[in-house]
């Protein structure tokens, strides 16, 4: 017969069987029982004994290799790189922050809940200092809320902790950068091993006191309480907002106006007054 004259009758396919699919197959019409447990072969969920001791161990010795590549490299690690006393890896210089840490402190001199939501938080930080620190800040505290009642506030000026952090200090007038208001700090509070600290104000009427001084002792590493500085302000002009700004100071602290914290501090304030 022709071969144009022959006519498909449809569509057809053609199919190819192959051994694994003949297995397939006839799994799938095993019982579910015999697929958990075969007697007749002795198999479990579709292993022998010792196809399951051959994973079993391979498994296991894979863990095994594992945990060992991991030991080792922890071992390494530890014994070159890390140090008990200090992090293998430090940051660069600490930043600065404010207790109040707020950018813009309300004092209501004629609400006393307001004022008693700021001296809680300052309360707080306080005791949470050494035992010494309640006494040695209490001339700032005579009205018992920090002088905020009084018109006085007080802020606390805390340089951040950084491990293994170890400060280049100014210790003479002639390695001074050129600032004025630095300058006449040094020569007010003559002494070394400093971390100086300046503090100005939108109002030149503001005058600023500070508890031990401005500037923060670094002979001891910069520990506990020798990293805070109380800042207290007088004269403050009322119902009107200033804007201060406080910098510290030392020959490997940089000063970014850019971003709040890094070498300095700022925040506005305004007392609110009958």
């Amino acid at each position: 017969m022709p071969e144009d004259s022959v006519v498909p009758a449809g569509r057809y396919t053609v199919k190819k069987r192959f051994r694994h699919q003949e297995h397939t197959r006839k799994n799938k019409d095993l019982p579910w029982s015999k697929k958990v447990l075969d007697l007749d072969h002795h198999k479990l969920f579709g292993r022998t004994a010792w196809g399951w001791t051959r994973i079993v161990l391979f498994y296991l010795l894979l863990y095994f290799l594992i945990l060992l590549i991991l030991g080792i490299w922890m071992l390494i690690f530890n014994l070159l790189f890390l140090k008990g006393d200090e992090p293998r890896w430090l940051k660069g210089a600490p930043g600065i922050s404010t207790v109040p840490n707020s950018s813009f402190i309300k004092i209501h001199t004629s609400i006393p809940k307001e004022i008693y939501k700021i001296t809680d938080r300052i309360d707080k930080f306080v005791d949470k200092l050494e035992a010494s620190a309640v006494k040695k800040f209490a001339d700032y505290n005579k009205d018992e809320l920090w002088g905020y009642s009084t018109k006085t506030p007080c802020v606390f000026i805390k340089i951040n902790k950084v491990i293994g952090y170890k400060p280049k200090t100014y210790d003479s007038i002639s390695e001074l950068p050129n600032n004025n208001q630095l300058k006449t700090t040094v020569q007010n509070f003559p002494g070394v091993d400093r971390i100086w600290l300046t503090c100005e104000s939108s109002e030149d009427t503001v005058e600023f006191n500070y508890i031990p001084g401005p500037y923060f002792d670094a002979s001891a590493g910069l520990k506990g309480i020798e990293r805070i500085v109380a800042m207290q302000m007088s004269r403050l002009p009322l119902n009107s907002q200033i804007y201060i700004t406080c910098k510290i100071w030392a020959k490997n602290l940089q000063i970014d106006m850019k971003y709040n914290g890094w070498g300095n501090v700022q925040f506005s304030l305004i007392v609110y007054a009958p």
